[in-house]
C-alpha cells in the first residue's frame, strides 16, 4: 500500500495480487482488493477494476460502520467501484453506485465527486445538462467545481454543434481580468466554438490572446484548434509548421492520426500530392479527434473516424480534381473505393467524385459505372448525391449516343430536384430530344399526330424552364431551336 501513496502503482498491483491469493482470509483483505482495483484504475484497466470494486462495494462492511474511519473507508469503495464503471463505460452501474454514495454519505468527502462524475458522465448522452447543473449549483453553492460545472454544459453545447449558444455562454468567462489555469479552457472552448462557425480569424485571434503558456492538458488540442484556423485561412505553410511540431512532440497520442490527416489535406493542397500520399500512408487507422490527454472531462473533439486516411485520400482526390490532375484523382478515388474498411458515407464521395473525373477524363462508361453504382447504393445516399448521379448519367448516356437512357436520367432527377441546379440543363435536353422525335416524324404524313405530341412535350419542358429559370442564359438558344 505504500506503493500505492508513492504512486508505484505496476508494483503495488504484484504485490496486492499474491496477497489476496496468499492470506484469503486476512482482515486487511477488504483494503487490499480496494487498492488493487486502485491500481487497476490507475494503469488504465478500467474493466477489472470495475468487476473487482463492484464486486467489494455490493459486499457487506466486515467492520462496524459507526466508526467513522470504517465509515469513510466503505464511501470510498462505493465511490470507485462507481467511477471505475464509468470509465469502463459501464454506465447503468456507475449510476446506481453515484446515487448511493450520494445518498448514504450525504455529508462525507466523495458526495460532491460523486455528483461531479455522473454529470461528467451524462456529457456523453442525450440528456440536457442545463437541469442537472442546476442542481450541483443548489445543493453544492460553494463548490469549487462551479466553473468546471459550467464548462461541462458548453462543451455539451459544442458537442451538439450549438456554437452560436455556446459562444454566448463562455465569452463572459474569458472577459474577466487576468487569465488564470481555469479561464486557459474557457479560451480554448471559446476557440472552438469560432472555428465551429466558420470564423476562422477569431479563432486564431483568441487562441493567440494566450500564446505563451497553455498548461499540459490543453497544449495539444489548442495546437490542433490553431492549425485548423491556420488552414482554412489557407495559410498553409504555417500549418504545416504546426503539425510537425505537434507530432513531434505529441505523435504516441490517438489524436495524431486526426493530425496526419490534416497534414496530408494541406500539403495537397500545396500542391504536392505525391508528398500527401507519404503522409496519408504514415495515418494511424485508429487516429481519432481531438481529445484531451490528461483531463477527462474535456470532451471536445473534432469528429472521430475509423479510418483517417481515407477521409484524407478523399481530400487528396478532390483536390487533384480541382487541379485538372483527373487522372491522379481517378486513382485516388479507385483506391478508397477498394479500401475495405471504406463506410458508406466515404463510399457516397467517392463514387460521386469518381464518375465526375471519368466524364472529365471522356471514360463515358466509366462514369455511368460509378453513377449506377451510387444510385443503386442501399441505403440511398442524400439528394445531392443523387442529383449529381443522375445528371452525371444523363451527360454520359449522351455521349454513348444511347438518348433514350439519357432522357431517364434527367426525368429522374427532375422529379428528385425540379428547381435545382441542374435542372435548367436537364429540361433543355429532355425538350431538345422531343424535338429530335418531332422531326423524325415529320417526315412521314401518317405521325404527324405523334410528331404535335413531341412538339407539345418540347414547349412544355421550355415552358418550365421559362417559368423556374428565366435568368437562365440557355433559355432564350432553346426556345428559338425548338419553336423555329
Amino acid at each position: 500500500m505504500l506503493d500505492c501513496r508513492d504512486g508505484n502503482w505496476q508494483a503495488a498491483r504484484g504485490k496486492l495480487l499474491r496477497f489476496t491469493e496468499v492470506y484469503p482470509q486476512d482482515p486487511q483483505q477488504r483494503q487490499a482488493i480496494y487498492w488493487l482495483g486502485r491500481a487497476e484504475m490507475e494503469m488504465g484497466d478500467f474493466e477489472a477494476a470495475s468487476d473487482r470494486l463492484v464486486t467489494l462495494a455490493r459486499q457487506p462492511a466486515q467492520a462496524n460502520r459507526q466508526d467513522p474511519g470504517v465509515d469513510a473507508e466503505e464511501a470510498s469503495i462505493v465511490y470507485f467501484a462507481a467511477r471505475a464503471s464509468r470509465l469502463a463505460e459501464r454506465s447503468d452501474v456507475a449510476t446506481d453506485l453515484y446515487r448511493r454514495v450520494q445518498h448514504e454519505w450525504p455529508q462525507g468527502q466523495h458526495a460532491e465527486d460523486a455528483a461531479y462524475d455522473e454529470l461528467l458522465m451524462l456529457l456523453g448522452s442525450n440528456n440536457d445538462l442545463a437541469r442537472p447543473i442546476s442542481q450541483f449549483r443548489a445543493k453544492y453553492p460553494q463548490s469549487l467545481r462551479i466553473p468546471d460545472v459550467e464548462r461541462l454544459l458548453v462543451q455539451q453545447m459544442l458537442d451538439r454543434s450549438q456554437f452560436e449558444d455556446a459562444e454566448r455562454l463562455v465569452t463572459p468567462r474569458v472577459q474577466r481580468p487576468g487569465l488564470s489555469g481555469l479561464q486557459q479552457e474557457d479560451l480554448y472552448l471559446l476557440a472552438v466554438a469560432q472555428l465551429g462557425q466558420n470564423a476562422h480569424a477569431k479563432a486564431l485571434a483568441t487562441l493567440d490572446l494566450h500564446s505563451a503558456a497553455w498548461s499540459d492538458e490543453l497544449e495539444a488540442n489548442v495546437w490542433i484548434a490553431r492549425a485548423s484556423a491556420l488552414s482554412e485561412l489557407n495559410r498553409y505553410p504555417e500549418t504545416v509548421t504546426v503539425l510537425h511540431e505537434y507530432l513531434a512532440k505529441y505523435g504516441d497520442l490517438p489524436a495524431s492520426g486526426k493530425v496526419r490527416e490534416l497534414l496530408a489535406v494541406v500539403t495537397s493542397r500545396m500542391g504536392n500530392p505525391g508528398g500527401a500520399q507519404n503522409v496519408v500512408r504514415s495515418v494511424d487507422p485508429k487516429g481519432v479527434g481531438f481529445g484531451n490527454r490528461a483531463n477527462d472531462s474535456n470532451r471536445v473533439n473534432g469528429g472521430n473516424r475509423a479510418n483517417g486516411s481515407l477521409s484524407a485520400q478523399l481530400e487528396i482526390a478532390k483536390n487533384a480534381f480541382a487541379q485538372g490532375q483527373y487522372d491522379h484523382a481517378a486513382q485516388e478515388y479507385q483506391s478508397v473505393l477498394q479500401d475495405p474498411q471504406i463506410d458508406t458515407h466515404d463510399k457516397y464521395h467517392a463514387l460521386s467524385g469518381l464518375g465526375l473525373t471519368q466524364l472529365k477524363r471522356g471514360g463515358w462508361q466509366e462514369a455511368v459505372d460509378a453513377f449506377e453504382d451510387l444510385v443503386r447504393s442501399v441505403p440511398q445516399p442524400g439528394k445531392s448525391f443523387l442529383v449529381a448521379a443522375y445528371q452525371g448519367l444523363g451527360k454520359a448516356y449522351e455521349e454513348l449516343k444511347m438518348t433514350d437512357q439519357a432522357v431517364q436520367n434527367y426525368e429522374s432527377l427532375l422529379e428528385l430536384d425540379p428547381r435545382g441546379a441542374g435542372a435548367a440543363s436537364a429540361r433543355l435536353q429532355i425538350a431538345r430530344w422531343h424535338e429530335s422525335r418531332m422531326q423524325q416524324y415529320n417526315q412521314d404524313p401518317a405521325q404527324k399526330l405523334a410528331a404535335r405530341s413531341e412538339y407539345d412535350s418540347a414547349v412544355k419542358q421550355l415552358r418550365l424552364l421559362e417559368k423556374d429559370f428565366a435568368n437562365s442564359p440557355e433559355y432564350p438558344a432553346a426556345l428559338s431551336e425548338v419553336l423555329q
